[in-house]
């Protein structure tokens, strides 16, 4: 046996069965980390771990205890002495984890002080792998952390793939929503965190940690501003095609109404008039009707000087809100034509936009050039898309009137603004793919390899998606073991 720090030692089977050389060396107090019965004389204080010398065997379980038993018999005065069969890995890895965790090291400085009092170790492979797990992990094992977690998820993957289709151990799975007595303190300025909720009873079921990594995460900390796309198609600016008839039989044909289209752009708000000034032919015009120029008439007053970053990225301009239909100079309306009248349904559009801040990008909005082919620089249709709270925040602090006048020495700032990117950002995934939770229980229970994950609600019990533990392959192409996957139709995404 050597003695790695002052009153703790590792050593052989022999050398606990020495009584002699322990007393000589002070030592009161034996672990052994090793399974059968193991002689000691019964004036030592014992205690004893059941554990093979396995690259499978669990003994992350039994770091927390062995600490616990070595500091309070070396507080209390007493020497231990760590064994196993041969003193080279069981016992080395009780004690690197007991140097890690009073130290405060890695594995290897811990190992590297073992060795130099004792060169001829040598912890097997898992025991290694477990080792920086539980550094990793902040030397705690609990359930709380995700590195912990996926370590018994990967054991219970082989438990089922390998086992009797009994139920595996569920007590390193995650638990969400937590419980008054099982929840950890709300960490100070974390800010929002992005969760899934079933849609037809709104039961919380994961969170973004819960989320089983394989590409479709987005970044941790986005750039402040950076809007987020919408990934729910029915928000977006597309209105009903009008479903009224498009002739009339007055006298007076009918206005084409913007509604006609299915999205909203810039040409429905556009009058008739070229760059130049001259009004460009309308195809139900003659050339030799005499040409007319649109009558303008302000809706707004100031609009002209509204210069907020909303309206200016929505897409609608003064002298699209301010055009009027021509009309007869008499007022008979016998030679009128269809123009836009889009005041009303302009003054709509500049409502919701501004209410929904709709942001468009200047590339989408920008005219383009004319041709000899096309005639007057026509301008494609806007491509809208919402922004999120967080982004809009971030765009009024980098306002430049905004910033003017603030207080100088306030402490805001964009990095202070509560970020939370979406979980999914890839349109391919099928859903989201999550790890085994203790309410997924109620249907794991029968030991079926695969099945259907329904909501723990009991009043509800809507099917939420699918799960097979020997994996899923993703709507990204992407394989995921094992596979439980929420579908994203079935649940929404909320902060």
């Amino acid at each position: 046996m050597d003695e790695i720090i002052p009153g703790l030692w590792v050593g052989d089977l022999p050398s606990a069965t020495h009584t002699a050389t322990l007393k000589e060396n002070k030592i009161f107090s034996i672990l052994s980390a090793m399974r059968g019965r193991v002689t000691i004389n019964e004036t030592f204080i014992r205690h004893q771990i059941l554990l093979d010398d396995t690259a499978d065997a669990d003994i992350l379980v039994h770091f927390i205890p062995a600490i616990t038993f070595i500091q309070s018999e070396l507080d209390k005065g007493r020497g231990v002495l760590v064994h196993c069969q041969a003193g080279m890995s069981r016992s080395v890895t009780i004690v690197a984890a007991y140097l890690m965790y009073t130290q405060k090291i890695d594995p290897e400085t811990a190992l590297d002080i073992i060795r130099k009092a004792r060169p001829n170790v040598e912890p097997n492979p898992g025991f290694l792998l477990q080792l920086e797990i539980f550094y990793k992990a902040a030397f705690k094992i609990s359930r709380r952390d995700k590195t912990t977690r996926m370590f018994y998820l990967e054991r219970a993957v082989e438990e089922v793939m390998n086992g009797d289709g009994s139920l595996p151990e569920t007590d390193m799975f995650a638990k969400f929503p937590r419980t008054p007595s099982d929840s950890a303190p709300a960490t100070p300025g974390g800010g929002p965190r992005r969760r899934i909720r079933c849609k037809m009873c709104r039961q919380e079921l994961a969170t973004r940690e819960h989320m089983l990594d394989h590409g479709q995460l987005g970044a941790p900390t986005p750039a402040a501003g950076t809007p987020a796309t919408s990934r729910h198609p029915s928000m977006s600016m597309a209105v009903r095609p009008h479903l009224g008839s498009a002739t009339s039989s007055s006298t007076r044909p009918r206005r084409p109404s913007i509604l006609g289209d299915s999205t909203l752009s810039m040409s429905a708000l556009d009058t008739d008039e070229t760059p130049d000034g001259d009004v460009a032919p309308s195809p139900h015009r003659t050339s030799s009707d005499p040409p007319r120029r649109p009558r303008l008439r302000p809706l707004i007053s100031g609009i002209a000087d509204l210069t907020m970053s909303a309206l200016d990225a929505g897409g609608v301009s003064a002298s699209a809100l301010e055009t009027e239909d021509a009309s007869d100079e008499d007022g008979s309306g016998e030679d009128a034509e269809p123009q836009p009248q889009p005041r009303a349904h302009a003054l709509a559009a500049l409502g919701r936009r501004l209410s929904d801040a709709v942001i468009a990008s200047p590339a989408d909005t920008a005219p383009t050039s004319p041709t000899a082919d096309d005639g007057p620089a026509a301008r494609p249709p806007v491509t809208t898309r919402f922004s999120s709270t967080d982004d809009i925040a971030a765009q009024l602090y980098a306002h430049p009137k905004l910033a003017a006048s603030r207080v100088p020495g306030t402490s805001m700032s964009p990095l202070a603004l509560p970020t939370s990117p979406p979980i999914l950002v890839n349109p391919k995934c099928s859903g989201y793919f999550v790890e085994p939770m203790k309410w997924m229980e109620a249907f794991l229970e029968g030991g079926q390899i695969a099945g259907k994950i329904a909501c723990p609600n009991k009043k509800c019990g809507a099917k939420l998606g699918n799960y097979d533990w020997a994996g899923m392959c993703c709507g990204c192409k992407e394989w995921v073991i094992p596979g439980f996957c929420i579908n994203r139709s079935k649940v929404d995404e909320v902060v």
